[in-house]
């Protein structure tokens, strides 16, 4: 009998307490998938004051898990699909103040779902069908305070698409590199109060940093990255607390590395030394509540790990309850309401028949 694409496994609390110090997580639920699922992404989406999943999943299992108000969350309804998917990303793209849905398929190209404030969503017409988008970032790129798209494509070629203020979007004339993307982060790297860019590259091909001129024109900064090449997670966020976003890099070959950043967008990679495995994805957060920001890392080829800040931006290790099978996304969301994020995590099959998605709660 062929497996249900997506059906809950186990609800399971599993307390770790001071064996983890600073941070303890427990595991609360798992779903099995039949189909990969590449990305993740949280947040309110039926304005009901819990935060909810959006799962990006190959085949027909891209979908919406809604938390039922205590941090756990039900089955997806039949039907509640969203077509095979690569990413997800979440931003208010119409400007009616609830959150819609941006998915992207190597083939199907971007779709946009229109959250009509309740959880339900409107397809719009696909775009950029042709580019083979991995990643989107998304903010205000031109300024014109509605938020635009910074699609990471895999055909050679990184695009901008520019936002009319109701969710519709066209692409500028800018064809930004030539190699295979795999993420893309945005922020304000050199401090001139517009959105910056940066792209992580497939295997072997350098990463890229693009600056924004203020009207969503982007030029490359040759080799900001020392060489920096294939990086399939990213993060950017103040990792050493002067208030400009430095770069993390996950590699799938070499040591992940903490670029530090001047406040003019240049960066200087750290001596640190942070996991040799495939950092498949990052999340940012304060995740001991101690007022910086520290990482959780989807581990690829090694079991999903945590590294705390120290403030100044020097990060150590902690000992993780995480399962060791691939990581492939992780995202954070404050699911329960204590004010901690916590955690889910998408693992690949691996050896076993069934893909995974793991739920944990964090008890800091």
């Amino acid at each position: 009998m062929k497996r249900s694409i997506l059906a809950v496994l186990f609800v399971v609390v599993v307390s770790l307490g001071p064996v983890l110090g600073a941070v303890s997580f427990r595991h609360v639920q798992t779903f099995e998938l039949d189909c990969r699922a590449w990305k993740a992404a949280c947040a309110d989406l039926d304005r009901d004051g819990d935060v909810d999943i959006v799962v990006a999943a190959e085949s027909s299992g891209s979908a919406v898990l809604w938390n039922q108000g205590d941090g756990t969350f039900a089955q997806p309804e039949p039907g509640v699909r969203f077509g095979s998917c690569r990413s997800v990303s979440i931003g208010d793209l119409d400007a009616d103040g609830d959150p819609d849905l941006l998915f992207s398929g190597v083939a199907s190209g971007v779709t946009v779902w229109l959250n009509d404030g309740h959880g339900e969503f409107a397809q719009m017409p696909s775009f950029g069908t042709s580019d083979q988008t991995s990643a989107i970032g998304i903010g205000d790129l031109d300024g014109d305070e509605d938020l635009d798209l910074f699609c990471a494509n895999g055909n050679g070629s990184d695009r901008v698409w520019l936002n009319d203020g109701s969710g519709t979007f066209s692409s500028t004339d800018q064809t930004l590199g030539t190699e295979i993307a795999l993420c893309v982060e945005l922020g304000d790297l050199d401090g001139d109060g517009d959105l910056d860019a940066v792209v992580g590259n497939s295997i072997h091909r350098l990463s890229l940093v693009y600056t924004n001129d203020g009207t969503g024109r982007f030029e490359m900064s040759d080799d900001a990255l020392d060489g920096s090449s294939s990086n399939v997670g990213a993060a950017l966020f103040d990792a050493d607390g002067d208030e400009d976003p430095d770069l993390f890099l996950g590699y799938h070959d070499g040591y992940d590395s903490l670029y530090s950043n001047d406040g003019t967008g240049a960066f200087t990679r750290g001596t640190q030394r942070f996991s040799p495995h495939w950092s498949y994805d990052v999340a940012a957060g304060d995740l001991d509540l101690d007022g910086d920001v520290d990482l959780l890392v989807a581990g690829g080829d090694v079991q999903d790990s945590i590294w705390l800040n120290d403030g100044l931006g020097a990060f150590t290790q902690q000992d993780a309850p995480f399962f060791d099978d691939q990581g492939l996304a992780v995202a954070l969301g404050d699911f329960d309401g204590d004010g901690d994020p916590d955690a889910v995590f998408c693992h690949d099959a691996g050896m076993d028949p069934t893909h995974k998605i793991y739920v944990w709660r964090n008890d800091s």
